[in-house]
């Protein structure tokens, strides 16, 4: 893996995203490169230190009911709806 694939796949690994054999092929690389180790560390904090200062973000009570008048019984509208569901299945708070 050279240090650019590296770097290019380095949020996706902060972000639990990679399949394992990327995972392996990224941290392979690292033993062997400090500027990519120390890269992924930086980026590591830098998004802790951000999810941690953000706010959640809530969808209010109404979503739902106001997406489903804009745009009605449409594919468009399934697609909010499946989004915000799953979004309130995985994130705590998130709202309606």
């Amino acid at each position: 893996m050279t240090c650019d694939e590296c770097r290019s796949l380095l949020q996706d690994l902060v972000d639990a995203e990679l399949s394992n054999s990327e995972r392996f092929a990224l941290e392979a690389h690292m033993t062997t490169c400090v500027e990519c180790a120390r890269l992924h560390r930086h980026l590591a904090k830098f998004t802790t230190a951000m999810v941690k200062t953000l706010e959640p973000i809530r969808a209010g009570e109404d979503f739902a009911s106001k997406v489903a008048a804009t745009h009605g019984d449409t594919a468009h509208a399934r697609k909010y709806l499946a989004a915000l569901a799953f979004a309130k299945s995985v994130i705590p708070n998130t709202g309606q």
